[in-house]
């Protein structure tokens, strides 16, 4: 064990090591670390009170327990979790600090993303009408100067702006997708929402990366794993640890790694459309989750202790 690296957290909340586990338990005998004061290593779920992990006070039984650990856990590296062979065994760290958080609306979210795809549609479909019926009227209008006389005096010339391109389908179809776009930036702050509520219990990331790294190209098709099936298993895992989450919905990890993987499948041909079909349908769910679960916690937050 004490050749493995060790982190804590000083009394500014800010990570310092890595240390050995003597240089560990030589901190926690002279004062510096406290039985409160979070501590990490590989391989653990997530930062633990240096009381809760065994060795680093040769006999605890003597230790005063200091006050519970209020502060946001430190998390060691942006891009992964904590490796844990069985996240839902954690022992119970007792209550868990819930962080106030405003309640997602998915019934919004989904009344504005029907909507805009009707918006959409009616826009293609009279924009795609229009100009048929815009080509016909040429045809019909070049058939008739080829039949005319050759007269001068008998020729009818057209209006040419009754030629110019049909317009209603277009502004529908242009407003339509104007409305998609708030269903879209509603998901991203329902996510950073979610991931909000996970950082006292080690989230593996922070709510702004985890949006933001979305945005950048080609890191994003992984980066989406990490956005919604990491915070499955964190949210998972901080669920089970703590004694007043137990009331708290569950996820479906499962699920969280199907959406994002059918929306990876999509750019793959011949069987791209049934992928984003049946990824589009999962990232709903995945959504509606999301805000049951971030709801659950700011109802949680607004109840007295």
């Amino acid at each position: 064990m004490s050749e493995e690296s060790w982190f804590y957290a000083d009394s500014n909340q800010q990570q310092q090591g890595p240390i050995s586990f003597g240089e560990i338990q030589q901190l926690a005998a002279s004062g510096t670390i406290q039985p409160s004061t979070l501590i990490w290593k590989e391989g653990m779920a997530s930062w633990t009170a240096a009381s809760e992990v065994q060795g680093v006070y040769a006999n605890p039984g003597t230790q005063t327990p200091g006050p519970p650990a209020q502060i946001p856990a430190i998390p060691s590296n942006p891009y992964e979790a904590p490796a844990s062979a069985n996240p839902t065994a954690v022992s119970s760290t007792g209550s868990y600090p819930i962080p106030p958080v405003k309640k997602c609306s998915f019934a919004l979210f989904f009344s504005l993303l029907i909507i805009g795809s009707i918006l959409c549609t009616i826009g293609l479909v009279k924009f795609a009408l229009d100009v048929k019926e815009d080509s016909i009227r040429n045809e019909t209008q070049t058939a008739q100067l080829e039949h005319l006389d050759s007269n001068a005096d008998t020729l009818n010339y057209t209006d040419p702006s009754q030629n110019a391109p049909p317009l209603t389908g277009f502004i529908i179809l242009g407003f339509g997708c104007i409305v998609m776009v708030i269903p879209m930036i509603l998901s991203y702050i329902f996510l950073y929402r979610a991931w909000h509520i996970l950082q006292p219990g080690g989230a593996r990331t922070s709510p702004g990366k985890a949006v933001g790294f979305m945005f950048i190209p080609f890191f994003s098709l992984y980066w989406i794993f990490v956005c919604y099936h990491g915070w499955a298993q964190d949210w998972n895992r901080i669920r089970n640890s703590h004694s007043n989450l137990t009331s708290m919905p569950t996820v479906s990890e499962g699920l969280f790694m199907a959406g994002p993987i059918c929306m990876l499948a999509s750019i793959v041909p011949f069987i791209g459309f049934l992928s984003a079909l049946a990824g589009g349908i999962i990232i709903l769910i995945m959504l509606f989750n999301i805000c049951k679960v971030v709801n659950a916690m700011a109802d949680a937050s607004q109840q007295p202790n």
